[in-house]
C-alpha cells in the first residue's frame, strides 16, 4: 500500500523546498520501517509510537508529525473489506485516584482507558462502512463519579440501535462485600467513593455487577465487548463471568444477542514486565492494543473462524511478552456458551430449541387464530395532583408498544392516551360486542397505579380522571384490580394477555404470591411445533406479566421504563429462530429487572394454556 502517496496532501510545508525535505524524509522513514517491520504488523502502537520515532530520526519536521499521525491513523490498508454498517458505542472509564481515608491509588488506569478508547477507534475506523459512526465516551478519574457512569449508560441505551456494537472497558479499582444473605457482591468504584471501607456507602454509590447487568440487559445493541481488569481477587473473573452472560433457556432460544467478555484469570494488574521492560499498562490493555490490521477485535463478533484467529494473536502477544506461568488473558462468548448450554442440559430442558413454525404450523395457527387486537393505554397526565403527580414517559411506552405489536405480529391496535374510565370501559365494552372466541387480545396499561390496604386490600389502576384518595377515599374514579380482572376475564377470545407497567401492577391477581411458579418442565413440555401450537391454542389463556409488586420506575425523561424497554427488546426478537414467542418467554425477558416483575394468570384460565404471539410474516 503507499501510505507516502496517501500522506504527501497532508505535508503542509509552505514552500517547494519545505515539501520536498519533508518528502524524502518521509519516503526514508516509510523504507526504513517497512524493512524492519513489514506493513502487514501495523497496529496502533507501531504507528503512532514507532513510526513517529522513524520519521524524527529520518528528518521529517516535528512540527508536521501530528498532522501526518492523524492521516495515517485514517488510513485502510488494502485487503480490509468494509464490513461494519452499524454504529459502535464505546464507553471506557479510567480512575486513577480515589478520595478515600484509604487514599487508594492506582497508576495507569487513566492511561489504560485514554489508550483503549482511541485503540476502538482505529478499530473501528478500519472496519467500518461509509455510513457507520463510533460514538467514543471517555470518563476520566473527577468525570466518572456514579451520576456520570450511569447518565452515560443511559444514554447509549436511549441511542443504540439493535444492530449496534457497544463496547465497556472500566480500568479502576472493586471492592466486595457481602449481602444479608451472605452472597458476595462486586462493585466497581466510581471516582466519588470517600471511603471505600464503608460499605454502606460502596452499596449506595458503587455500581455493582448485578446492577451493570441489569443496564446492560436494557441496552438494544446486540453486539457487546465487556472488557476490565479491575478484579482485586482470583475469583473476580468467575463472579463477572457468571452475572454477564445469559444463562436462560428461555431468553437463549430467542435472543438476537452477541456478548463477548475479556477478563484477566486472576486479579488484575496496573503494570507489568514484559521482557524485562516495565509496560506501563495493564497487561490485558497492552495485549488487545497491540492487536495489527490483519486481526481486527470487531471480528470477535464474526463466525468462529475469524473470533479464532483475534483470540490467538491476543495470546500470542501475551505469550511473546512470557510474563506469567498461566495464561492471563480469557475469553468468554455467550453464544457459544449457549450453544454448550444446548448440548450438555438434559434435553426435555432445552429441546424446543428445535423448534420451528414451518408450512403445517401455519395452517394451525391460521384455523385456530381469527383477528388479533391490541388495547394499548398509556397516561402521562393527572388531574389528581399533587397525589399523582405527571409523568414523562408512559404515553412513550404506549406509542412505540402499539407500534411493534401492528407492524410485528400483525394486530389491530387502539391506543389511548390519558384515558378516563368512560374511554376505558367504551373499549372493553366493543370488545365484548365485537370480538369472538377464536380472536386473540393483549392489553397493556402504562402509567401510575396504587393499593390500598385499609378498605379494599386490593390495587387500583390510576387513570387520567382520577381524584386523590383524599377527596376520593372510596376510590370511584380508580379501576380496581378485582373489577378490571372480573370485565376482561368475560370477554370472549380464548386468548387473552394483561400486562401492566404501573405500580403494584402484581396484586392484580391475589393468588400471585401464593401460587408455584411454573417449572421449565412445564415451560419445554413438548418437543414438535405442531403439537406445542395445538395444544397451547387449544386451552383457554387468562395471562398477566407486570412491572413489579410495589412501586416501579418511571425511568429518565423521555426515555422509555425499564419494564418497556426489555418488553420492546422481547417483541423484536420476533420469536428468534423458533418463529413464535410465548408468554412465558416475554416474561423470562423482564423478571431480572430490579422492580421483581410478576407473572400469573387469572378468572377461567385453564392448565396449560399459553399465549402465543406469530409475527406478521411468519403466518403469511
Amino acid at each position: 500500500m503507499c501510505i507516502a502517496c496517501s500522506s504527501f496532501s497532508v505535508i503542509p510545508a509552505p514552500n517547494g523546498k519545505g515539501f520536498k525535505r519533508n518528502k524524502e524524509a518521509l519516503i526514508i522513514a516509510i523504507s526504513n520501517y517497512e524493512k524492519n517491520t513489514g506493513w502487514a504488523s501495523l497496529s496502533y502502537h507501531n504507528d503512532i509510537k514507532y513510526f513517529k520515532t522513524s520519521l524524527l530520526n529520518s528528518g521529517f519536521e516535528p512540527q508536521y508529525i501530528k498532522v501526518l499521525e492523524d492521516s495515517i491513523k485514517d488510513l485502510k490498508p488494502i485487503g480490509m473489506a468494509k464490513k461494519l454498517k452499524s454504529n459502535c458505542f464505546v464507553m471506557s472509564i479510567g480512575i486513577n485516584s480515589y478520595k478515600t481515608k484509604t487514599n487508594i491509588s492506582v497508576y495507569n488506569s487513566v492511561k489504560d482507558a485514554v489508550e483503549f478508547s482511541s485503540f476502538m477507534k482505529y478499530s473501528f475506523d478500519q472496519k467500518a462502512g461509509d455510513s457507520a459512526i463510533i460514538f467514543n465516551y471517555l470518563l476520566l478519574n473527577d468525570q466518572a463519579k456514579e451520576k456520570d457512569i450511569l447518565d452515560t449508560l443511559n444514554k447509549i441505551i436511549m441511542l443504540a440501535k439493535p444492530d449496534d456494537y457497544f463496547v465497556f472497558n472500566f480500568a479502576g479499582v472493586t471492592a466486595t462485600y457481602y449481602d444479608n444473605e451472605s452472597n458476595k457482591i462486586t462493585f466497581f468504584l466510581p471516582h466519588d467513593i470517600k471511603n471505600m471501607d464503608d460499605s454502606i456507602e460502596v452499596k449506595k454509590k458503587g455500581i455493582s455487577l448485578v446492577k451493570l447487568k441489569n443496564l446492560l440487559d436494557l441496552l438494544p445493541a446486540n453486539n457487546q465487548l465487556l472488557i476490565t481488569e479491575a478484579g482485586a481477587s482470583e475469583n473476580f473473573q468467575r463472579e463477572f463471568v457468571k452475572i454477564l452472560i445469559e444463562s436462560s433457556p428461555a431468553i437463549s432460544s430467542i435472543t438476537k444477542r452477541n456478548r463477548v467478555i475479556i477478563v484477566p484469570s486472576t486479579f488484575g494488574m496496573d503494570y507489568f514486565y514484559c521482557k524485562g521492560e516495565k509496560i506501563e499498562n495493564g497487561p490485558l490493555n497492552y495485549f488487545l492494543t497491540k492487536l495489527g490490521v490483519s486481526h481486527n477485535i470487531f471480528s470477535l463478533f464474526e463466525i468462529e473462524y475469524e473470533q479464532e484467529k483475534v483470540v490467538r494473536q491476543i495470546l500470542k502477544n501475551e505469550m511473546d511478552c512470557n510474563f506469567t506461568n498461566r495464561v492471563y488473558t480469557q475469553f468468554f462468548f455467550e453464544r457459544k456458551f449457549i450453544e454448550d448450554l444446548q448440548y450438555f442440559l438434559p434435553e426435555n430442558i432445552m429441546k424446543t430449541r428445535g423448534v420451528k413454525v414451518v408450512n403445517e404450523d401455519k395452517k394451525i395457527f391460521n384455523k385456530t387464530i381469527g383477528e388479533k387486537h391490541a388495547l394499548i393505554l398509556g397516561t402521562n397526565i393527572y388531574s389528581g395532583k399533587p397525589q399523582w403527580d405527571d409523568l414523562a414517559n408512559a404515553e412513550i411506552d404506549a406509542k412505540e408498544i402499539a407500534t411493534e405489536f401492528e407492524k410485528t405480529y400483525g394486530f389491530k391496535t387502539q391506543l389511548l392516551l390519558n384515558p378516563n374510565q368512560d374511554k376505558l370501559y367504551a373499549a372493553l365494552f366493543n370488545y365484548s360486542q365485537t370480538l369472538d372466541t377464536n380472536d386473540q387480545l393483549v392489553i397493556f396499561f402504562a402509567g401510575h397505579g396504587d393499593f390500598d390496604e385499609k378498605y379494599f386490600d386490593d390495587g387500583f389502576i390510576v387513570l387520567n380522571n382520577s381524584e386523590t384518595t383524599q377527596k376520593d377515599p372510596y376510590r370511584k374514579t380508580y379501576l380496581q384490580h378485582v373489577e378490571l380482572q372480573r370485565m376482561i376475564n368475560k370477554l370472549p377470545p380464548k386468548q387473552i394477555m394483561v400486562i401492566m407497567d404501573v405500580c403494584f401492577g402484581g396484586t392484580f391477581d391475589e393468588r400471585v404470591l401464593k401460587m408455584k411458579a411454573r417449572t421449565e418442565n412445564d415451560i419445554y413440555s413438548d418437543l414438535d411445533a405442531s403439537a406445542f401450537i395445538s395444544k397451547k391454542l387449544k386451552y383457554k389463556t387468562r395471562i398477566y406479566i407486570t412491572s413489579g409488586s410495589k412501586e416501579v420506575p418511571d425511568g429518565y425523561k423521555g426515555q422509555h421504563s425499564p419494564f418497556a424497554l426489555r418488553l420492546l427488546e422481547a417483541l423484536r426478537t420476533e420469536g428468534g429462530k423458533n418463529g413464535f414467542l410465548t408468554a412465558t418467554e416475554i416474561f423470562a425477558y423482564v423478571q431480572t429487572l430490579p422492580s421483581s416483575p410478576q407473572f400469573g394468570d387469572f378468572g377461567d384460565h385453564q392448565i396449560g394454556g399459553e399465549f402465543m404471539l406469530v409475527p406478521a410474516r411468519v403466518v403469511k
